[in-house]
């Protein structure tokens, strides 16, 4: 990844959210919504299942998305770089989800059986690319 390309980014705006969560003696409902919680308005939503044990996804940074992402089941661990700086989340809770700023690269990995990650971002999809590979130089 072209570390210039991140020269205004902070890697500290990445941070987990809590979600409202609804529980009732029948099952337990969290939202994500566009509100006060979330620091850009949703449009789009899609999820990865069928992760196999040990595998990664990711590898590139949105340039325009943010993005929400939730361990909706299962559990695995989202690395992130700035193009300088790098840390993980490890995400396992259906009702936190991981607020990732536009141009910060990610790698979904350490999944464990049976994770389904749910992604919502703010942009709708463009047959533009919208992101930079980390692997670009």
């Amino acid at each position: 990844m072209n570390s210039s390309t991140f020269i205004n980014s902070r890697i500290g705006d990445c941070r987990i959210i809590e979600l409202e969560r609804i529980a009732h003696d029948n099952g337990t409902i969290a939202v994500a919504q566009n509100s006060d919680r979330l620091p850009f308005a949703m449009k789009r939503a899609f999820y990865l299942y069928d992760i196999p044990s040990g595998s990664s996804r990711g590898g590139h940074a949105h340039i325009t998305d943010h993005q929400l992402i939730v361990a909706v089941s299962g559990a695995f661990t989202v690395n992130l770089t700035d193009g300088h700086e790098h840390c993980s989340f490890f995400l396992s809770q259906p009702n936190e989800g991981l607020y990732v700023p536009p141009v910060y690269g990610l790698i979904l990995n350490d999944s464990l059986r049976a994770a389904y990650a749910l992604h919502s971002v703010r942009a709708t999809i463009r047959k533009k690319t919208t992101y930079v590979s980390m692997t670009a130089s």
